[in-house]
């Protein structure tokens, strides 16, 4: 191969691909490993234990996984300490890590399955509308999924592709699930405090935004103790202890205070005694940037849109409005589906309804005679439809269905398919959505 025709051909293909595994969806928030998980669960209805090496093994079976082992990947949705996940998808059973120490168990030992809630936030009817995806013949998972809150925004991600990087920080569900319905109301205010700042849950230090676009300065917290001792009862979120206690450790040697103590147990808690009159000289921040507990990070608002290629957003209003579009979009196509499905639904049941009646008032004899007989007979019937080109379904009802009372049955089923048809004429998609937010419970 030319080297010329390396670059512009597979090359290009692994950038392309790439792009894909390592930056997240601006609809459903995943990576491609990630959706291949969720589709693995939802489609099994996954609500009871399995071992996360099964789960894995599943999911590379089912959805195509080519790239080795994805059991890190299915440890990280389930976990939910602070700077993880704020709603994770999947349940954890087994110790899958901590603040302390984000090292889970070995795939074997823990177990995992599917939240309640993923069921809340992924609609089942949605699965109809879905754009499917094939590999090599065989059905994976959808494109993307259309959950009812923004899981970008949620749970946050971070990747770097060919030429491309990802950094988007977590935000509060609670506020994403209030900034929708406000939307979908119009009640959207700009003196209101919708600003979606970044959140993590459980963390008990503070974010503050700089004055450079989507920079945040993550703040550990102290106490003082005595005029020579502090504590530092939190640390900025992505650091592990024992990466604290090297600086520390660093902090010790260069004889910035005299002695510390870890005391950190399920939280992060260090006891630091400084020489006298130390501390005096040192405001709260000082200490704090001297002591490494201010993390500045800056966003990157790079993600997959709707037709797989990547987009770079202008901020998080700006991914939350994409977002909104496409999924309002989406909620079109599933009403336009149910209506169509209720549709169908009456026209079956009104030709049963009908068959049972010609039979029972003897207008269709079906008694000793051949199949194409009684087929030849239901065609002169205007309103019996087929179903799949054929009458079988009807001609396949069991005996003890050709009676007044299942008639009658099928005239109540009917009604009730009509009122429901009706109200699906009449809804909207801000309508139906503000109905699946009222389902998750925060």
């Amino acid at each position: 191969m030319k080297v010329t025709d390396f670059y512009n051909t597979d090359l290009v293909d692994y950038a392309s691909y790439s792009t894909i595994r390592m930056i997240a969806s601006a609809i459903d928030g995943q990576k491609n490993a990630a959706r291949k998980i969720l589709s693995t669960v939802l489609d099994n209805n996954i609500k009871n234990e399995i071992k996360v090496s099964q789960l894995n093994s599943k999911m590379a079976m089912e959805k195509e996984y080519l790239h080795g082992d994805a059991s890190d990947v299915i440890a990280r949705m389930a976990k939910d300490f602070a700077g993880s996940n704020n709603l994770p998808l999947l349940a954890k059973e087994g110790n899958f890590g901590n603040r302390l120490n984000n090292a889970h168990s070995a795939p074997r030992y823990i177990y995992t399955y599917g939240k309640p809630i993923l069921w809340k936030l992924f609609h089942s009817e949605d699965n109809h509308i879905l754009e499917d995806q094939y590999f090599e013949g065989e059905k994976i998972e959808p494109k993307f999924y259309l959950p009812s809150l923004p899981m970008l925004l949620v749970n946050g991600s971070e990747g770097m592709a060919t030429g491309f990087a990802q950094k988007i920080l977590s935000r509060n569900p609670k506020k994403l699930k209030n900034y929708l319905q406000d939307k979908l109301e119009n009640k959207l205010k700009a003196n209101k405090n919708n600003s979606l700042e970044p959140y993590f849950n459980g963390f008990t230090g503070n974010i503050i935004s700089t004055e450079n676009p989507g920079q945040y300065e993550i703040y550990g917290s102290i106490e003082r103790v005595t005029s020579t001792k502090i504590r530092i009862t939190e640390i900025p979120v992505g650091i592990e202890l024992k990466s604290y206690i090297k600086i520390l450790d660093s902090l010790e040697e260069k004889e910035f205070f005299k002695s510390y103590k870890d005391l950190s147990e399920k939280t992060f808690l260090f006891e630091i005694t400084f020489q006298r009159g130390v501390l005096d000289k040192l405001t709260d921040d000082q200490l704090l940037s001297k002591l490494k507990l201010i993390k500045t990070v800056t966003e990157n608002y790079t993600a997959i849109d709707a037709n797989n290629r990547v987009k770079v957003f202008k901020n998080v209003k700006d991914i939350i409005d994409y977002y909104y579009d496409v999924k309002i979009e989406y909620l079109q196509k599933r009403i336009d589906y149910i209506i169509g499905k209720i549709t169908e639904d009456i026209k079956l049941d009104v030709s049963k309804y009908l068959f049972i009646q010609a039979i029972v008032d003897e207008k269709l004899i079906i008694n000793k005679r051949k199949k194409s007989e009684i087929e030849k007979d239901l065609e002169d019937f205007e309103k019996i439809q087929k179903r799949d080109d054929s009458y079988d379904y009807l001609l396949n009802m069991a005996i003890h269905s050709l009676t007044k009372e299942r008639m009658d049955q099928l005239m109540a089923k009917i009604k009730d398919k009509k009122q429901e048809l009706d109200y699906y004429k009449t809804t909207t998609p801000e309508k139906e959505w503000l109905k699946d937010l009222d389902l998750i419970k925060l």
